[in-house]
């Protein structure tokens, strides 16, 4: 078993503005991605995305647009994102990870533009995006394929690719799991408590807003492989997080003592989980049971595990510093600055 990553980052300048798709262009992005280096090991791996001519671990997210013979002109960005190649160690992959994010700072701030944490546009909704994105060519693209292009470029996130050879993994069983019991563990992750320049009422707008109209965990073929792309947690901000997250993946993958299925997602229980995180008795009982089995693995160490077990007790999560930090300033920017950590020190 492999698991790949991919987070996407967005940016404040240094005048405070939050930089998106109305105040910024590919170039202000491209110009960190340029300079960002190329691994030769990733060419066979990687694909390029939009308009790249070599893959990089960095790259520019977006919305891409079309000319009238549906050729690739321009792409709108809405993040910078980092990807890595599949590990099938965690150490490994978080170490890579957390090398690409200090690479892409550096640069950044180079160019006066700077990281902020949040997995949901905090001062725009639906309606703007639709507006700005109204008249476009999509390529052939369905109307629904359009929608979560558009509202995509509101939100941002971690995903996780799962890939496993061995025939003792069915993929298939793998995501029915998944489906059961993401309710209870995507709140370690949550992020997005803003909406309209103002506080959201529960700690996920993100998963709020997506329960309803989009998979949250999907089985595809990546390079002739099935991949589990697991795509319901908020953005994460430390390497101790990360880390643990990902070990309760890959614990969830090969355990055997858990016997929740379900064959589709549970929008009720997501959208409870996302307003209440595990202040919510339910979530933080089955969050526990969760934990309680990790205790027989040996996937993860005392330390790890007891952070996990604070996060549970005490519902915490960067959403609700977010929120207390916001109580006392009334400023979204600098309750969103400051967040990230994942090996040094942060602008």
């Amino acid at each position: 078993m492999k698991i790949g990553i991919e987070q996407e980052f967005v940016f404040k300048d240094s005048f405070n503005n939050f930089l998106d798709f109305s105040n910024s262009s590919y170039k202000d992005f491209q110009q960190i991605v340029d300079i960002f280096p190329e691994f030769e090991e990733d060419k066979d791996i990687l694909g390029c995305k939009s308009l790249e001519k070599t893959p990089k671990r960095c790259y520019v997210e977006g919305f891409e647009r079309y000319d009238t013979n549906c050729k690739l002109i321009d792409t709108v960005p809405k993040a910078l994102e980092i990807r890595t190649i599949p590990y099938d160690d965690i150490n490994k992959l978080v170490d890579n990870f957390a090398s690409s994010y200090n690479k892409m700072k550096d640069i950044a701030s180079s160019f006066g533009l700077f990281p902020v944490l949040t997995s949901s546009h905090p001062f725009r909704d639906k309606n703007s995006v639709y507006k700005f994105f109204q008249n476009e060519n999509y390529n052939g693209r369905s109307e629904h394929e359009i929608i979560i292009a558009k509202n995509s470029m509101l939100t941002y996130g971690l995903h996780i690719n799962i890939s496993a050879t061995e025939k003792k993994f069915n993929l298939q069983d793998i995501l029915e799991k998944f489906n059961f019991y993401l309710p209870y563990i995507i709140p370690f992750s949550f992020s997005s408590p803003f909406l309209n320049k103002n506080l959201f009422e529960g700690l996920c707008y993100r998963n709020y807003i997506r329960a309803k109209n989009r998979q949250l965990i999907s089985i595809r073929k990546r390079n002739i492989l099935d991949v589990i792309e697991f795509r319901a947690f908020d953005a994460i901000g430390d390497l101790q997080l990360l880390k643990s997250v990902l070990l309760l993946i890959k614990f969830l993958v090969i355990e055997n003592s858990l016997s929740g299925r379900k064959k589709h997602q549970d929008i009720r229980l997501i959208e409870i989980s996302s307003m209440e995180g595990f202040e919510n008795s339910q979530i933080k009982n089955q969050a526990l049971m969760i934990l309680d089995a990790a205790k027989n693995s040996n996937e993860f160490d005392s330390n790890q595990l007891d952070y996990l077990y604070s996060m549970v007790q005490s519902n915490e999560s960067y959403a609700v510093i977010m929120k207390q930090k916001f109580n006392k300033t009334n400023d979204i920017i600098q309750s969103i600055s400051n967040m990230y950590n994942f090996g040094e020190e942060n602008v």
